[in-house]
This record gives structure tokens, C-alpha cells and sequence, in this order.
């Protein structure tokens, strides 16, 4: 027997029950491992972005992957957006949301 906190002394068995009870579960409290959910959270939005210097159209998968690729916070693109903005993004970037539900 080892002697596991104050007082308290758990047997193999004891331990070996939990083991059982614990196997295959990964971490559930924080879902690592798991797969996510059918609908699950919202989903990427697709932007557009149209560089007034260069005049080059790119499409990027979510707000996240504009942010990295344009140096800047992502928030700062939610924020254009919710804004209803006209004007171009930093005086340079014409922003689009591309809605997928359109191409089905």
C-alpha cells in the first residue's frame, strides 16, 4: 500500500479500478481528443482582399488567415466589419466577405 495524500492510503486494487474507469478518456474536460461536433461553433468566413497598390485579389479561408497574412489582429478585421466600413482597410485593402452559402 502506498500512503496517497494525508491519511489516506489507496490499494493496487483500488488503483487498478481507476485505471479501468479512466482508459480511453482523454482528457474530456477540455474535449482534447475528441472529435468536434456536427454544427458545432460558427464557421470560417471567407475573405477577399484587394490590395489598392498592387491591384491583386486574394481569397483567404477565415478573418484569422487575413490577419496573419496582412500583419494585423484579427479583431481589428471583425471590427471593420461590424463597422459596415466603406473605406479601405488601413487606406490600402478593400475587404469582402464571401457569404458560402451562395456557391451551393
Amino acid at each position: 500500500m502506498r500512503t496517497q495524500g494525508i491519511g489516506r492510503s489507496i490499494s493496487e486494487e483500488t488503483k487498478n479500478k481507476i485505471s479501468e474507469k479512466m482508459m480511453g478518456n482523454t482528457n474530456a474536460a477540455n474535449g482534447i481528443g475528441r472529435e468536434r461536433a456536427e454544427g458545432a461553433g460558427s464557421p470560417s468566413i471567407s475573405i477577399e482582399v484587394m490590395d489598392l497598390e498592387t491591384n491583386i485579389k486574394t481569397i483567404y479561408p477565415s478573418m484569422n488567415e487575413t490577419g496573419r497574412a496582412l500583419g494585423i489582429a484579427s479583431g481589428s478585421i471583425r471590427m471593420y466589419f461590424s463597422r459596415n466600413s466603406k473605406n479601405p482597410f488601413k487606406g490600402r485593402y478593400v475587404l469582402t466577405k464571401i457569404d458560402k452559402t451562395e456557391d451551393s
